[in-house]
């Protein structure tokens, strides 16, 4: 046994070994009772074929789909195992990624384990050398249909076993002198890949060949790792969601207990609803003062603004008169408010102002006439209209906020569910023909069944239910970045989230563009690909499952999906840099969780305000496509989650967002 290997014993394999054999090269090996089991059963097996040539097995001693009563002559039987793995190589599309070629070995070799395939020990022996010593077959995405196995991805993985002149492998050489290091991958023929990695060769035997490509291992790999995946993106939406709620200074209480827990909803619901909830425990943001506040500016933009218009006054006495009004402002007003209210009043007085030459734009403004007679009573009503368009409590937010637990608890349920089903599928046996060796007493013939374990509809059906789900969580997320960016929609927020629109920023406007033509990809990509069976195999094999499509497309949909909620996170990032000093003291802080986010995206290595030359450099408008990678790629790591998954308990104590 290989020290600190994965043991594969066809019962207990786990989504997360899968990742690490496939993505962190973890060792995987056979326990020395399984190795045993594999020798004597594949001896049984033999000593039938020799003494009982007679008894049919399919695609053992008879040919394979509507062939499948052909007999095979004893001396064409090695013969047979490699034309069919020629016959099978015909793929085409691009490479998969070498992760998910190395999970769906690491299954084939589970469901081997179990011990009613009779594959030759050396023939596992292969893959497992193939897995530790880093050679993976180049496997291209299309050409399974997800039936009688996923013959063609898998028969590639059979070419690179048995050396043939076509098939090519990916080798991963060790650093010299650094066993822990490895040179990026070379993609070079499988004989010589092999011959790299001193992995030998092997001659198929009777049933090997078929043994390889039965089972839907291609759809399982991918979808085990997308399934861990798309676990990951539903966190990282309720973190964004949380985010986005702080920025619009949100109503919290369809995350708390009475519409949650209280109400005897699912256990996925609850468990969003908590994760939200906990991030956002002593938001002073959006507590119900927070939502009642006027947003000033910040100091540096408040001065900003006073400057650009006094700048603009025709002269000494307009200058006078503005000096009046803010004057009056400080003494009529709450200094809770004052701030606030001295932004209302400086955009209302900016509407009113008055061009001195309307065929210049540019030229000097005057206030408006009863501004300039008597500017303490403008003052007072301007502050009246200020204080009348105060926000009030916030009675509820539009369904993309508060139905995250409903909505996103339903797509939690959903990978659920494909987590469970693929489980089942990664301890199985699923070739064809399956033997009952436990059951077959010595001199009887071998019990065994030809079946279709092999078909990928379990996989399939689940695999769209995911789709369709994880597609609804990337419209929710950007239906939420476009209230972020919508000045009618945001209370209060920046229109487009820009800096200064009147220096010709625009802010985050085609951002939220991107995001929706992602989430309207996924549409189309959610489309059930399990409904989609043509026949094959001159219709003995006349309903195919199709997963194959399904789960190429699952992952397209989780990569839409990230870069759908790294929109998300760039917006209302932006939304609460623009506006973290707009509240008044003791109505700005962000909650628990969302201040850790808050802390960790603003700093110098992912997104700062700005520099030691311009403190908001980064506020204004600047190239963005560098923002939208390096947000993608938080979104797809676990930075996020690890910032604040101490927040998040397995158990169902929560934390309490305030209610009043």
């Amino acid at each position: 046994m290989t020290k600190h290997a994965v043991e594969l014993t066809g019962a207990e394999l786990t989504l997360e070994a899968i990742q690490q054999i496939a993505c962190e090269y973890r060792l995987v090996d056979y326990r020395q009772d399984i190795r045993k089991k594999l020798k004597d059963q594949r001896a049984k097996l033999e000593d039938q074929l020799r003494n009982k040539p007679e008894i049919s097995i399919y695609g053992t001693n008879r040919l394979h789909g509507d062939l499948k009563d052909v007999a095979i002559d004893d001396n064409v039987v090695e013969e047979y195992q490699a034309k069919y793995v020629k016959v099978h190589n015909c793929g085409t599309g691009s490479p998969l990624p070498i992760s998910f070629v190395r999970a769906m070995m690491v299954i084939r070799l589970n469901s081997f384990a179990r011990g009613q395939s009779a594959i030759h020990l050396e023939t596992c022996e292969c893959m497992l050398n193939m897995l530790n010593r880093r050679v993976t077959p180049v496997v291209l995405e299309e050409g399974s249909v997800g039936a009688s196995g996923d013959l063609v991805p898998l028969a590639m993985m059979a070419a690179t076993m048995i050396g043939l002149d076509e098939s090519e492998a990916f080798y991963e050489e060790a650093v010299p002198g650094e066993e822990s290091e490895f040179l990026p991958p070379e993609r070079m023929s499988g004989r010589q890949a092999m011959k790299n990695a001193g992995v030998e060769l092997i001659k198929l035997k009777a049933k090997e060949a078929m043994g390889l490509t039965n089972g839907s291992n291609f759809i399982a790999g991918i979808a085990v790792l997308e399934c861990l995946k798309a676990e990951r993106l539903l966190k990282v939406a309720s973190i964004t969601t949380a985010m986005t709620a702080e920025a619009i200074r949100g109503e919290l209480k369809a995350f708390g207990t009475i519409i949650n827990e209280d109400s005897n909803r699912s256990q996925q619901q609850n468990a969003i609803a908590v994760e939200v909830r906990n991030l956002l425990v002593d938001t002073e943001r959006s507590s119900k003062i927070g939502q009642e506040s006027l947003f000033s500016w910040s100091k540096t933009m408040e001065a900003e603004q006073i400057q650009k218009l006094r700048e603009g006054l025709i002269d000494d006495a307009h200058q006078t008169a503005f000096d009046k009004i803010l004057a009056t402002i400080s003494s009529e007003t709450d200094p809770a408010d004052e701030l606030g209210v001295v932004r209302s009043v400086i955009e209302q007085i900016q509407k009113l102002l008055v061009q001195t030459d309307h065929k210049k734009p540019g030229s000097a403004t005057k206030l408006p006439p009863i501004a300039f007679a008597d500017p303490e009573l403008f003052a007072k009503v301007l502050i009246e209209i200020a204080v009348a368009n105060k926000p009030s409590e916030r009675v509820q937010d539009r369904y993309s906020i508060r139905a995250v637990p409903q909505v996103n608890g339903a797509a939690r349920k959903a990978i659920q569910h494909l987590r469970e089903a693929i489980q089942e599928e990664i301890n199985s046996a699923t070739d064809n023909p399956l033997f009952d060796f436990d059951n077959t007493l010595p001199g009887e013939d071998l019990k065994f069944a030809s079946g279709a374990n092999f078909h990928g509809q379990p996989l399939a059906l689940v695999i769209d239910y995911a789709k369709i789900a994880l597609t609804s969580v990337g419209l929710m997320s950007d239906k939420r970045s476009f209230s972020l960016l919508s000045k009618n929609l945001s209370y209060g927020l920046p229109a487009d989230l820009a800096y200064d629109s009147s220096k010709a920023d625009a802010g985050l406007m085609l951002t939220q563009y991107a995001g929706a033509a992602r989430a309207a990809d996924n549409r189309v990509l959610a489309t059930p690909a399990s409904v989609m069976s043509l026949s094959t195999a001159a219709n003995q094999e006349d309903f195919v499952s199709m997963g194959s499509i399904g789960v190429i497309n699952l992952r397209k949909v989780n990569q839409n999906l990230a870069k759908i909620l790294a929109i998300e996170l760039l917006c209302a990032l932006r939304a609460i840099q623009l506006t973290y000093d707009w509240l008044p003291i003791g109505r700005r802080a962000l909650g628990k969780g969302t201040a850790r986010i808050y802390e960790l995206l603003c700093g110098e290595e992912l997104f700062p305000l700005g520099d030691d030359h311009d403190p908001v450099k980064y506020l204004r408008d600047h190239y963005l496509q560098t923002d939208l990678e390096k947000a993608n790629n938080i979104v797809q790591s676990d930075l996020l989650i690890d910032t604040i998954e101490d927040l998040w308990p397995a158990s169902e104590n929560s934390g309490t967002v305030s209610e009043n």
